[in-house]
């Protein structure tokens, strides 16, 4: 069969995205203060016998510890990724800066300790026109940095364009980060002490000495006076220095209210108190809190200027600019787990490229995106009958592996420390599909494919609309072959820019399934939750007029600030497996894996995999053949009586009896038979039957029906019998009353 199909390809009407193959992201708006908000105050800081000097490296505490001022820079998107973690982002609110700042060791030593940092503040040096009031949040640091910043603030929309213009051209410009280093200072002063002791000293017990049973007198023994001496000076010690001590007991000389003096063991604890209640000591030590308030960036280090000549600035401007196109010098790379992949403009996302082409699903039928309409094409020049096709039009889609968008995310939390990543189509040359493997599927030669048709553009990201006018034979085929289960109906082919410019080619299969369509019939709703009480159910609805299984939830547990996800936990689901019936729902509860220390999340993700949607082909096709009966396609069948075209032809004896004729006509013994009476000047009549597709599987067409009729005799003393049914084919029917026998007339 060397036909020609006339074939047209038409992108799709872009949708909301309800449920797919791929994650399903559902962004909770985060409550101020919540989570990992920057505080104003802190604790009074470290000690120190001298104030610091902030130019110097490291700072040495009267603890023994070292202390350092952190270094600032403005952070890159991903640990590998050439662009600065900057962009104008587009929200509903309005247009907003947003930056990314890391605090790092520097040239610190290691074992030295970051100063803490409060009180906060953003500012762009040499762009003060324009009013900007940053919120600073942190988030979890990651790779070399010992704290992360996003700072965020709206641009007022009439000065976007200015600011844009000064970060894009400005060369003094940068951002200035000021904060708050809290230390104390320890002072200590010499004392001298004056009057008797505060406190009594209280006795210590001493046990009775034995007496041997013959006693001895004991020789008188003069007191001895030994001139006074000072307490040790340890006793004059602030008490977490003795505390220090790990001496259980210690030897310790002190003096009696008489001034006499002598030798006792105190138990450590009783050292404690006498430290703390004899003030004996001749210095007395006092701390004073100290504060540096300074800007901690420096225009080396932190410069807010992004030139569009460099191509990794360019995504900065993606969402208040034209003319990137996403381009910005980062190519197409390959890894086998996780396929072709390259980086988005936009931070945290990805281009990927799709698994597979297959059916969408029309949520209006409940069915797959599937229709077919019969449609007359005149004859050519003009004369002959009308030639009829069938016009098919499938809705393609694409979908993916949720298990590979899972090993995508997993290995850029690892490797680029990014919380979730986002997955989209994009960012390749151009995609054009090849139609020939559907044309040989209806037996079109090769030869007869132009070649337009061999690499149509198409839009690979929202999908596309196949549509094809085909013959009656051609569409038999094609229903035989959608019957028997999945076909291959072509191949998208993408162009990409690897790495180095190095040119790429990648195709992609495209199948028709009417059992199995690409895209899932089903919606997930994610429950928000207060901020004590954090999303966790997540309700699947089955919008297919089928059961749908579904063998594994993959969730995510997201904190998001702004929007944007800065920690992301993996979670478990049950019930699982869960079959959900048709038009109805199943809750699921989610549970984080991992509870030490407990996560905080605000937002839900999810993943479905292994979905089965129980569609029955046969089901799917008549429904199709049935809309399709809706269509102005007629088959006209005209009915005649050569008796009653004359009254002359009516019989003598019967002119005054028999005076007409019903006919009744159907297509089948199901259908509701219409009914034409013939009468004499009126026995002409036009019926049209609707055809459909069912007739052209049936092998009719609309030129010569097949169809079943009946007659009874109309007469002035009450209507006869009905004929039994009797099948016709055509479009002219003739038809005469039932008259009794008489000779024939003569001539």
């Amino acid at each position: 069969m060397a036909d020609t199909v006339a074939t047209v390809l038409q992108a799709r009407t872009p949708l909301k995205v309800r449920s797919s193959r791929t994650m399903s992201l559902a962004k909770a708006l985060l409550p101020k203060d919540l989570f990992l908000r920057v505080p104003v105050h802190q604790a009074v800081g470290p000690v120190f016998d001298t104030p610091i000097d902030p130019a110097a490296a490291v700072h040495v505490g009267i603890d023994g510890k070292s202390y350092f001022i952190p270094a600032v820079r403005v952070a890159k998107r991903t640990r590998t990724s050439p662009v600065p973690d900057v962009v104008f982002d587009k929200r509903p609110e309005g247009t907003f800066l947003v930056v990314g700042i890391e605090l790092v060791r520097g040239s610190a030593p290691l074992e030295a300790e970051p100063f803490v940092i409060d009180q906060l503040a953003l500012a762009i040096a040499g762009a003060e026109t324009v009013p900007l009031a940053f919120e600073i949040d942190d988030r979890p640091a990651a790779g070399e940095a010992i704290r992360s910043l996003q700072c965020a603030a709206q641009v007022p929309e009439a000065q976007v364009g200015v600011l844009v213009g000064l970060m894009q051209g400005k060369p003094d410009l940068w951002f200035r980060l000021s904060g708050r280093i809290l230390t104390q200072l320890r002072i200590v002063e010499p004392t001298q002490p004056s009057g008797p002791t505060p406190h009594p000293i209280p006795p210590l017990p001493r046990p009775p000495l034995p007496r041997p049973p013959n006693p001895r007198p004991i020789p008188h023994r003069p007191p001895v006076i030994r001139p006074h001496r000072p307490l040790m000076t340890e006793l004059a010690t602030p008490l977490d220095s003795a505390v220090a001590r790990r001496s259980p007991i210690t030897v310790t000389r002190m003096a009696d209210v008489a001034d006499l003096h002598r030798d006792l063991i105190v138990p450590k604890w009783q050292e404690y108190w006498l430290a703390s209640v004899i003030p004996i000591a001749n210095t007395t030590t006092r701390f004073e809190q100290r504060e540096v308030v300074r800007a901690f960036s420096t225009p080396q280090s932190c410069p807010a200027v992004f030139p569009t000549g460099i191509a990794a600035n360019r995504p900065i401007y993606i969402e208040v600019a034209s003319g990137f196109d996403g381009a910005f010098g980062v190519g197409w790379r390959s890894d086998g787990e996780i396929g072709d992949l390259r980086e988005a403009p936009r931070g945290g996302q990805y281009y990927v490229l799709p698994d597979a082409y297959g059916l969408a699903f029309d949520r209006a039928s409940g069915l797959p995106a599937v229709s077919a309409l019969l449609i007359a094409t005149a004859p050519a020049g003009g004369q002959g009958a009308s030639e009829h096709k069938v016009r098919v039009r499938f809705g393609l889609v694409a979908s993916f592996d949720p298990l590979r968008i899972e090993r995508l995310r997993q290995r850029m939390r690892e490797r680029e420390g990014v919380p979730f990543a986002e997955v989209a189509i994009g960012g390749y040359d151009s995609a054009t599909f090849d139609l020939f493997p559907v044309l040989q599927m209806l037996g079109v030669d090769e030869a007869a494919v132009p070649a337009p048709d061999r690499a149509r553009p198409v839009d690979a990201k929202n999908g596309f609309d196949l549509t094809m006018d085909l013959t009656i034979e051609q569409y038999s085929l094609l229903v035989q072959a959608l019957k028997t289960g999945s076909h291959q109906a072509g191949v998208v082919r993408f162009t990409l820019t690897g790495e180095n410019d190095t040119p790429l080619t990648r195709d992609i299969g495209v199948r028709l399934s009417l059992t199995q369509p690409a895209e899932l019939p089903l919606d997930l709703v994610f429950e928000e939750g207060a901020p004590e009480d954090p999303p966790n159910e997540i309700t699947i609805n089955n919008d297919a007029d089928c059961e749908v299984s579904v063998a594994k939830v993959l969730p995510t547990l997201i904190a998001a600030m702004d929007q944007r996800p800065v920690a992301a936990y993996d979670a478990s689901a049950s019930p699982l497996p869960i079959t959900i019936p048709a038009k109805g729902s199943v809750l699921v509860t989610l549970t984080p894996t991992a509870n030490d220390p407990p996560p905080v999340w605000n937002s839900l993700a999810a993943a479905l995999a292994g979905v089965s949607a129980r569609f029955e082909a046969e089901a799917v096709l008549g429904r199709i053949h049935q809309l399709a009966g809706t269509t102005s396609l007629l088959s006209r069948v005209v009915v005649s009586s050569w008796v009653f075209a004359s009254e002359s032809r009516i019989p003598a004896a019967l002119r005054d009896v028999l005076f007409g004729m019903d006919v009744q006509l159907r297509r089948g013994a199901d259908e509701e038979p219409a009914t034409l009476t013939l009468m004499v000047d009126d026995a002409r009549k036009t019926f049209d039957f609707a055809f459909g597709l069912a007739d052209i599987l049936a092998g009719q067409t609309p030129d010569f029906p097949t169809f079943e009729y009946r007659q009874r005799n109309r007469r002035t003393t009450g209507e006869g019998p009905w004929t039994a049914w009797t099948r016709f084919r055509g479009n002219t029917l003739v038809v005469n009353p039932e008259l009794p026998a008489s000779p024939a007339p003569e001539g």
